[in-house]
């Protein structure tokens, strides 16, 4: 099962550049089935949230593979290569797995441990079964990262005390003195990241 894995993400990008690069949750299908047509890809899965666009595949061979996935984004979101390879990771084998694995599990996420990612990958895993991309290879590894991020959450400490980023920004907020016109203007921001249900989080502004 020649695993690739071609993304980027908050550590790589900024986040115009993660932005831009999104795939609003109802073009992903659409995306998927543009991607199967690729002759190299066998299956594959989109992840996309505000903080990573990876495209998980399972491909003829690596080579030929990276570069097809490289075509599939130039000509998806109509960039040249040279726009954002600079930001773009790429991860073979088992180091695409140990990847997806740690997505998962909420070790790759900005908050360590914050619960949002689950979801996110349950979703990615569903809108690639309806799309038809997903076969027995990557439907398998994403029900296996599936049941470590479980299992990293309810066997470990890790996400004990994260709900997500927009409610540890309403923590902060309440732990804050700031003034009371200000103190609006945050509160309403982070019930509204919170209500987007992302692992998009407030960016606490020196007052």
């Amino acid at each position: 099962m020649p695993v690739v894995l071609l993304g980027l993400s908050h550590r790589t990008a900024p986040l115009e550049i993660r932005d831009r690069h999104t795939v609003p949750a109802q073009r992903i299908a659409e995306a998927l089935r543009a991607l199967s047509e690729y002759s190299a890809v066998r299956e594959a899965v989109i992840l996309s949230t505000c903080n990573r666009l990876e495209i998980y595949a399972d491909v003829e061979a690596y080579e030929l593979g990276v570069a097809q996935l490289k075509e599939f984004l130039t000509t998806y979101r109509a960039m040249r290569v040279e726009d954002f390879d600079k930001y773009l990771y790429t991860m073979l084998g088992a180091e695409a797995v140990e990847q997806l694995y740690r997505v998962a599990a909420g070790l790759d996420s900005m908050l360590i441990g914050e619960p949002q990612i689950m979801s996110q990958v349950k979703e990615a895993l569903r809108i690639a079964q309806d799309a038809g991309s997903i076969g027995p290879h990557l439907g398998r590894l994403f029900r296996t990262a599936l049941q470590t991020g479980k299992r990293a959450r309810t066997e470990t400490a890790i996400g004990q005390d994260v709900v997500s980023l927009a409610a540890a920004a309403v923590e902060l907020a309440e732990r804050t003195a700031i003034s009371r016109g200000r103190a609006a203007s945050w509160w309403a921001r982070a019930r509204w990241a919170h209500q987007r249900r992302s692992t998009c989080g407030l960016v606490a502004q020196r007052l």
